[in-house]
């Protein structure tokens, strides 16, 4: 576990209460995953720094599970159903595409496991309205692994913004581009490719914790010679703010994210949705017609940049102890609205799935 450095004054005084729990003092649980991807041996490792291990993989290809098994020295490997009748599994982590992720989810409720699953959580709004019900109607745990909104420089943020001392956010802007085309999962419809659902969730997730749902969205794209979208712009609006989305699979930017509030602003200046970076600027003065009255304040999350995916793993940990349904902070209504704002940006640049 890396040490993360000391906050700054005026951010500790703020922020320091809210600093999350250390992954390792969590729960330890046997995880089993569905998918055998990068993203599975990424978990893999993370998990661990929880204090807990991933006991079982589960594949519909056989050879993919037991490569996956002995590289990442997992006990055991079979068929999802061979996976999910094990007594050691206490929950399931699903890292298939996201055209799977329903399928997937549904075969592990039925199983009786608990559920974290990849962002997004599925395809489209009537996908997850069908996978809330079967969970809601099993009592049993689902959480989408959104695992920035877990990163200690998400809570900073929450801490600063509750305080009032920036006083209102007017504005917010989030971006993932990056140059990905030849992917084939994203290049795929039939995968559920394209950029929003894969980059976009980041921002439309940041922006939505931010502010909330927003009253209307107006979305541009360019679209892919196979249908899917290779960018998308939109613009949010809210009744005292608006924000600004993009997401694009063939160019490349700084991945920034930006809350302009009335009396300063925080800055993450470079893969806001990983651990970052973070900036404050307090313009103490903003309401007095003096702009140049300013204190800056940055604090680097940077030393765990290997790292990341074991607080997502330890606030699901804990829920699953504490017999909950819902994690708190991120739960359904929160991955509802997420899911419909991505689908009015996917239906207004055009992208429609087979199948939808």
């Amino acid at each position: 576990m890396s040490v993360l450095p000391p906050l700054p004054e005026r951010i500790a005084r703020v922020a320091s209460a809210e600093f999350p729990p250390q992954p390792q003092d969590s729960p330890s649980i046997g995880w089993a995953i569905l998918g055998a991807g990068g993203i599975a041996r990424k978990f893999t490792k993370d998990v661990k720094l929880a204090g807990s291990v991933v006991v079982a993989v589960g594949s519909r290809t056989a050879d993919k599970a037991e490569a996956f098994a002995a590289e990442n020295d997992v006990p055991f490997y079979g068929t999802y159903k061979d996976v999910l009748s094990r007594d050691d599994v206490d929950a399931v982590y699903v890292a298939t595409t996201h055209n799977f992720h329903l399928e997937a989810v549904l075969e592990a409720i039925a199983a009786g496991k608990p559920v974290l699953v990849e962002k997004p959580i599925v395809r489209n709004s009537a996908e997850l309205r069908r996978l809330r019900a079967a969970a809601e109607k099993a009592n049993v745990l689902v959480m989408e692994a959104m695992w920035s909104r877990f990163l200690p420089h998400y809570a900073m943020i929450r801490a600063l913004l509750d305080s009032g001392e920036l006083g209102k956010v007017r504005f917010v802007r989030a971006e993932f581009n990056a140059n990905l085309r030849g992917i084939d999962r994203l290049e795929n419809p039939e995968l559920a490719g394209g950029a929003a659902l894969d980059l976009g969730v980041y921002p439309a997730s940041f922006i939505h914790w931010v502010l909330g749902k927003p009253l209307t969205i107006t979305a541009r794209g360019r679209l892919t010679d196979r249908g899917v979208d290779a960018l998308a712009v939109a613009v949010f609006d809210y009744p005292e703010a608006h924000a600004v989305y993009e997401s694009s699979m063939d160019m490349a930017t700084a991945n920034a994210a930006l809350i302009s509030c009335e009396k300063g602003w925080i800055e993450l200046p470079f893969n806001f949705y990983r651990p970052s970076e973070l900036r404050v600027v307090w313009n103490d003065q903003a309401q007095k017609g003096s702009p140049s009255e300013r204190h800056e304040e940055a604090w680097d999350e940077t030393a765990i940049a290997d790292s990341g995916f074991e607080y997502q793993a330890a606030a699901f940990a804990r829920a699953l102890k504490a017999g909950l349904t819902e994690v708190p902070g991120h739960g359904w209504d929160e991955a509802a609205d997420v899911i419909a704002t991505l689908d009015a940006i996917r239906q207004q640049v055009g992208v429609v799935f087979p199948g939808e």
